[in-house]
């Protein structure tokens, strides 16, 4: 159950290291060596397709075409992540008495929709910090060598090291903001779409008739 479940959590590796293939006219073949954000797609993809991104637009990630190309070497960048808040739906399938069984281990970790309970992690080139729960419902700090260690098998957290100390301070500080940011059920945050209009956006993209 446990690895069936992990998978939703959005933080296993099947999920996060996704391959992003691109073929570039003009290019030769090479491999990016660097760890990557979804925020560096955009203004990577506009700058290899010569698409100008005006400054003052939101655009907040990267650009690692020159890094691509082999102009430049991978920039070190720190690639945070997390975990989503429970689904409602998901929530009451783990509460079914048919599912009793099958959800037990997850409603142990997840016993309410609470944006309080997301995990975090960071990862900073091979190493990867998390603060997540584990058995017992208690939450532990977590760092994995994945060069050495691909499984995380062997958790390396050590409280008198001063960067593993400082990296659990920065997930708790990533946490703290998701959770201040987090819009509560039924409320709008700046930019979001009201509901009214939900149906003529849809229209206008072609999704709905």
């Amino acid at each position: 159950a446990p690895f069936k479940w992990s998978h939703s959590l959005q933080l296993a590796p099947e999920v996060l290291n996704v391959p992003l293939i691109v073929r570039v006219p003009g290019s030769g073949s090479g491999f990016y060596e660097g760890v990557t954000r979804s925020m560096d797609v955009f203004p990577t993809l506009a700058s290899l397709a010569s698409v100008p991104v005006a400054s003052g637009v939101g655009v907040t990630g990267e650009d690692l075409s020159h890094a691509i190309r082999g102009d430049a070497p991978a920039r070190r960048l720190a690639a945070p992540s997390h975990t989503a808040v429970l689904a409602r739906s998901v929530f009451r399938q783990m509460h079914e008495p048919r599912w009793s069984e099958v959800w037990a281990v997850a409603r142990s970790y997840f016993p309410r929709i609470d944006v309080g309970l997301v995990w975090v992690s960071i990862r900073d080139e091979d190493i990867v910090y998390k603060h997540q729960k584990v058995e017992e419902g208690r939450w532990e700090m977590q760092v994995f060598d994945l060069a050495s260690d691909p499984g995380e098998t062997r958790n390396l957290y050590d409280p008198g090291d001063v960067i593993h100390t400082a990296m659990a301070g920065a997930l708790e500080d990533y946490k703290a903001r998701l959770v201040e940011h987090y819009p509560e059920p039924g409320s709008e945050t700046p930019g979001q779409l009201p509901r009214q209009n939900e149906a003529e956006l849809l229209r206008s993209l072609g999704y709905i008739r």
